[in-house]
């Protein structure tokens, strides 16, 4: 691993005004992005630490939109996977007790059918 850097040389703060007005100048581009070449390079990045890849990919327009897109994505996928695990849950809950509740009515009932029959 290579020394942590503490202290610029002078060439390289001599470059500061180079380095800041090219970062700045992407960062106010209104160019189209690449949306392709950046997933692919992401995913790649994913890959080679081993990470489980995203589900989803979100092309937003803007580094704003990023922001604010990828909030609300992740809130919607957050309410669509409590709804769904909500209605598993449901489900099989509804299952168990249906299933419960039909076996008792059914022995009552067979019960005192069998018991009024009987008796006549």
């Amino acid at each position: 691993m290579p020394d942590k850097i503490t202290k610029l040389t002078p060439a390289q703060t001599a470059r500061f005004g180079e380095w800041s007005n090219k970062w700045v100048n992407i960062g106010l581009s209104t160019a189209p992005a690449n949306f392709e070449s950046a997933e692919v390079a992401a995913l790649k990045i994913y890959d080679l630490l081993k990470l489980e890849r995203p589900l989803v990919v979100l092309r937003l327009s803007s580094p704003y939109g990023a922001v604010v897109g990828g909030v609300l994505a992740l809130e919607v996928l957050k309410k669509l996977k409590i709804k769904k695990v909500g209605s598993q849950v449901r489900s099989q809950v509804e299952s168990q007790v249906e299933s419960q509740v039909r076996s008792q009515v059914e022995s009552q009932v067979e019960s005192q059918v069998e018991s009024q029959v009987g008796s006549q």
